[in-house]
């Protein structure tokens, strides 16, 4: 048990944080989604509504567990990935009140409906806005004061030698990057399905097709090329996120290109959140595929071995919380001590 909770206080604290305000945010959007049920809307109008409330409530889960994962751990890439994540649900949740706003614009409603919508649903979406702010400063506060407790953890785990921490941090980097493209990849696939329930044509099942198993396919090859040094495995995972490329550049041409053209426009009402996840998991695929090369070129140099000797050096290890290690290595007097608390500092740079 003691392996699935955080070793120190504050590492606790801050999951017991994110996780209730998760819960609550996770609380406040079903109550949002059921105003958007309640106000009469048709299933053809307003799916695209109801699939992003559900995003929201599974992007509010993904960072719960990503960040109690990254503490437990002690991945400190990851606790600013999902940083960077909760800001970026303070986006997500505008648009989402941008786009509830032009639905009660367009779609011809009875009048008390509009009312109901300002007095209640839009200040549960502005509590939304405002507890995601303040939740991702208190996550990022967290996440700079666990920097150093999983900074002294690595340095005793790993050792001093600045070549293995500098592949050890590509390699934390580069599991957090195909973390985020797992959630990116299910998020735009259960748009997508969307249009295939409305629209069955061929092109709209490839790209479903395309969007998740394809993509699973290419994250599993990078996984296990990295955990396994196979370099087959991450070309294959290097040649997939060029096609990953190709293929979001394409879908935002497309997207592009119907705007104000057709009558039928199926993006009307998504356009906005089409270019959200499809900027999104370009940027990450170009970051993926540069941190493949970095890991490839680090294979056979150590990293494995250390990695593995790392593992079973923390399950023999006495169970204390990271804070007390420099204390404690101080009093036995070991080299660690020796070298002094700035290259302690370092390790996670370096």
């Amino acid at each position: 048990m003691g392996a699935q909770l955080p070793s120190s206080t504050l590492g606790r604290g801050a999951v017991v944080w994110v996780t209730v305000i998760a819960l609550i945010c996770v609380v406040l959007e079903v109550v949002v989604l059921d105003d958007s049920v309640s106000q009469g809307l048709t299933v053809q109008e307003t799916s695209f509504q109801y699939i992003y409330n559900i995003i929201y409530i599974f992007a509010e889960l993904f960072i719960a567990i990503a960040w109690w994962s990254a503490v437990v751990t002690q991945n400190v890439i990851q606790t600013f990935a999902a940083v960077a994540l909760a800001f970026l649900t303070i986006v997500y949740a505008a648009i989402g009140l941008y786009h509830h706003h032009l639905l009660i614009e367009v779609i011809n409603l009875a009048e008390d409906l509009p009312k109901r919508f300002e007095c209640h649903t839009e200040a549960i979406e502005f509590g939304l806005i405002g507890l995601s702010a303040v939740s991702s400063i208190v996550m990022l506060v967290c996440a700079c004061l666990l920097y150093k407790e999983f900074a002294w953890s690595f340095y005793r785990r790993l050792g001093a030698d600045i070549g293995i921490r500098r592949m050890n941090l590509h390699h934390l980097t580069f599991t957090t990057l195909l973390q985020l493209n797992l959630f990116f990849y299910v998020c735009y696939s259960a748009q997508i399905l969307t249009s295939v329930i409305h629209d069955q044509s061929v092109p709209n099942l490839l790209r479903m097709v395309m969007t998740l198993p394809i993509s699973l396919v290419i994250l599993f090859a990078g996984y296990h090329g990295l955990v396994k040094e196979r370099r087959g495995w991450m070309w294959a995972f290097m040649v997939g996120m060029a096609f990953v490329l190709g293929f979001m550049v394409l879908e935002l041409v497309i997207i592009a290109k119907t705007h104000d053209v057709r009558v039928d426009d199926p993006y009307t009402n998504t356009r906005n959140y089409k270019y959200f996840f499809g900027g999104l998991i370009a940027v990450l695929t170009i970051m993926s595929a540069g941190f493949a090369v970095r890991c490839y070129l680090n294979f056979d140099q150590g990293l494995k071995e250390a990695r593995l000797n790392s593992c079973d050096q923390r399950s023999s290890l006495p169970a204390m919380a990271d804070s007390q290690w420099p204390q404690t290595l101080q009093h036995l007097g070991t080299p660690y001590a020796q070298q002094g608390s700035c290259s302690v500092g370092r390790v996670m740079i370096e």
